[in-house]
């Protein structure tokens, strides 16, 4: 009986290390392949791509530079500058993500979009700063966002912040990116093998747009393409926003003032401007109106968004205020969440922006501003065939509504109207 139980332990210990040899050469096989997949697959996505994306984008040509990573500055700050460096543009816009919907194809002289790489007056003036050592635009647009001035939102508005990291390079963070956005559902399957049969496209760069059509284009401007058709859940009838204003959460957090060294910070910033020979150009960006409304029934709270626009014009600042979005005749449907306005939106600001300051005409195509805002009203882009033929959808109801170029939009179909299902995870 010994004899059987210790040949039966021999053949057990032998399976058992033909196994773990078996395992071990395929992890060691697959880790051997998965590295050289991972570059194919991120060289053809294109997400590190930055100066091949520019280089599609010169000219005539369109492309657009969507990466997967996000769209927070660090992502987005090496491919601004490298392309403001190559337009080297007339006017440049600087802002959070609340302006990158304003389009150079409604400017007469060029434009680059630097928007989205100022979260605060600090990197407000990083970015200003780098872009300056570069080139001396003729003007410089500023969206102004009222929580840069609350005390809450930064410690030292005058904080010297670093240069802009440089673009993401291949490494182990990079290389083990595609199979992370697999796991999180974030790209599907097929999405995955697409190295193996030849799945992506040449005029898109980066995850994102490869699939979700959504990326910057060759101006420096945010398609949010996936937000705008709803294949991507986002601030429905603006409740995400309404919630955290209720909650004092992120951007609605409760100041108890404004910040004068806020203000301070950013006269600084609107002179050193000024002082290069360059016109600045002031405004503060648009709220949504219920969202806007829900402040203002808590305004002891938003001191910082009410009494910003006299804080800055005793500075000598003059700025448009367009926070209450009415007063410019942007719609609810002209927004893409509650405290980022769409294209339309956008242009209704420039409109009063050359009606304020009659010097920005000889940049604006006035012909093509009005046609868009006679031909687009209530919609949050002007539909455009390079980027998608798909339609918007009415992000108010859940409702569908084609973006058709009409005066007045037909109304919705029924609430049981289902909406279109989504083919990747959402990126947010």
């Amino acid at each position: 009986m010994s004899e059987k139980l210790g040949a039966g332990e021999r053949l057990y210990q032998a399976f058992i290390r033909r196994f773990v040899i078996v395992l071990c050469s395929f992890c060691l096989a697959a880790a051997v392949l998965a590295v050289p997949f991972s570059l194919a697959w991120l060289y053809q996505s294109g997400d590190l791509a930055i100066d091949r994306a520019i280089g599609a984008q010169e000219g005539d040509g369109f492309a657009l530079y969507g990466p997967g990573w996000g769209l927070e500055e660090r992502e987005a700050q090496p491919y601004k500058l490298k392309l403001y460096a190559g337009r080297k543009p007339d006017v440049l816009v600087l802002g959070s993500s609340s302006a990158l919907s304003l389009r150079s194809s409604v400017f007469s002289g060029s434009m680059v979009n630097m928007a989205g790489t100022a979260s605060s007056l600090s990197t407000l003036r990083a970015s200003l700063d780098a872009a300056l050592r570069i080139h001396k635009p003729q003007a410089i647009i500023l969206a102004v966002d009222f929580w840069w001035f609350s005390p809450a939102w930064e410690k030292d508005p005058f904080e010297e912040r670093s240069l802009p990291r440089r673009e993401l390079q291949y490494g182990p963070d990079t290389l083990k990116a595609p199979w992370t956005w697999l796991m999180h559902r974030r790209i599907s399957l097929g999405q995955f093998f697409a190295p193996l049969y030849g799945g992506f496209r040449e005029d898109r760069f980066g995850a994102r747009a490869q699939w979700d059509s959504e990326g910057f284009g060759p101006d420096g401007s945010w398609y949010p393409l996936a937000r705008l058709t709803g294949d991507e859940q986002g601030d429905e009838a603006f409740a995400d926003s309404l919630s955290r204003q209720k909650y004092r959460l992120r951007e609605f957090a409760p100041s108890g003032g404004l910040s004068s060294d806020a203000v301070d910070a950013f006269a600084d910033i609107f002179f050193r401007i000024k002082g290069r020979g360059i016109r600045p150009i002031a405004y503060i960006t648009p709220v949504a109106a219920p969202v806007y409304d829900a402040m203002l029934g808590d305004d002891a709270s938003y001191r910082h968004l009410f009494d910003l626009k006299n804080a800055l014009m005793a500075r000598g600042i003059e700025v448009l205020d367009a926070s209450d979005p009415r007063t410019l005749g942007i719609t609810d449907c002209e927004f893409l969440d509650g405290l980022r306005v769409g294209e339309v939106g956008c242009d209704r600001i420039l409109h009063e922006l050359t009606n304020r300051w009659p010097e920005l005409l000889s940049y604006v195509n006035m012909e093509k501003l009005n046609r868009v805002l006679n031909e687009w009203p209530g919609h949050a882009w002007v539909r455009d065939e390079r980027v998608s033929d798909a339609f918007e959808t009415d992000f108010l109801t859940g409702g569908w509504w084609k973006a058709a170029s009409q005066p007045v939009p037909p109304p919705p179909p029924p609430a049981s109207t289902p909406a279109a299902p989504s083919s990747t995870a959402s990126w947010a």
